[in-house]
């Protein structure tokens, strides 16, 4: 009959085999094993992350959204992985879902600098679709939340050309020049703020 002091010894032992490593979680994507499940979740998502980006970057679209979809169900607030899933089902031509995938990126995203990357994805897939008034709509959004993307003109001016209507394009590529002058600015400021510090030293 086992006593008090017995089983404090096998409750001792449970624990030091735990600590040896006795219990271990293994990732199903990479097969590295881990001794605490919340490092196993970290891990899981980094390398589903990768796989995701390895397969989109060699052309498996189809792969890389199942592969992305698998850790948006880990991690569902990652504007990037919404970004890539949306850009492989554009390259799928699944471009009504990637539009969901643009603006679900722009609803978690955390960083206001990111989102006229996003509006600019919304206009282009818009595009392919014919759906230019939209398009014009969203490389506009991206223009006003960061006045110096020049990306986000080119594609606007780009897009009223489409529908013929070229005194919008020619306001817009006034817009984009002064934008261009202005930036160029900060730059050479940056640069002269730069001497100085480097000349004070």
């Amino acid at each position: 009959m086992c006593n008090g002091k017995c089983q404090k010894m096998e409750k001792q032992g449970i624990k030091n085999q735990k600590k040896k490593g006795g219990l271990t979680f293994q990732c199903e994507v990479c097969n590295k094993t881990f001794s605490h499940k919340s490092s196993l979740k970290r891990r899981e998502k980094k390398c589903l992350f990768n796989s995701g980006m390895e397969k989109f970057n060699s052309g498996k679209f189809v792969d890389a959204i199942e592969v992305l979809s698998k850790f948006l169900e880990l991690s569902p607030i990652y504007f990037w992985a919404y970004i890539v899933r949306g850009d492989a089902k554009c390259k799928t031509k699944h471009y009504i879902e990637a539009l969901d995938d643009y603006n679900k990126a722009i609803e978690v995203c955390k960083f206001r600098e990111l989102i006229p990357i996003a509006y600019t994805l919304c206009g282009d897939t818009e595009i392919e679709l014919e759906d230019y008034y939209n398009a014009i709509d969203d490389y506009n959004k991206a223009i006003e939340l960061n006045p110096h993307f020049i990306e986000g003109y080119d594609c606007c001016i780009a897009a009223y050309e489409l529908i013929n209507d070229y005194d919008s394009a020619r306001k817009i590529q006034e817009r984009k020049t002064i934008a261009e002058q202005e930036f160029e600015k900060m730059l050479l400021c940056l640069d002269n703020n730069k001497s100085e510090n480097e000349n004070n030293k």
